[in-house]
């Protein structure tokens, strides 16, 4: 079985906006903490006798800047 305890992601964004443009500063799991995203399990070999247990990673730290006008 795959199992795997809370886990708790820190993110935080900041946004301004004036007249028609708006920034906003943005970040993503800020402590860079690594997690299961997702996973499977399976039955390999001859008749089905072996479990293989396959675990894709979340996202890692992440931040940017987006810029938006309006028309």
């Amino acid at each position: 079985e795959i199992h795997q305890d809370p886990v708790g992601l820190l993110g935080a964004s900041l946004t301004l906006e004036k007249d028609r443009y708006k920034i906003t500063v943005f970040g993503r799991n800020l402590t860079n903490r690594d997690f299961a995203d997702q996973g499977s399990r399976f039955n390999v070999g001859p008749g089905a006798n072996g479990v293989a247990h396959h675990v894709w990673g979340g996202e890692p730290r992440n931040y940017g800047v987006e810029l938006a006008f309006k028309l």
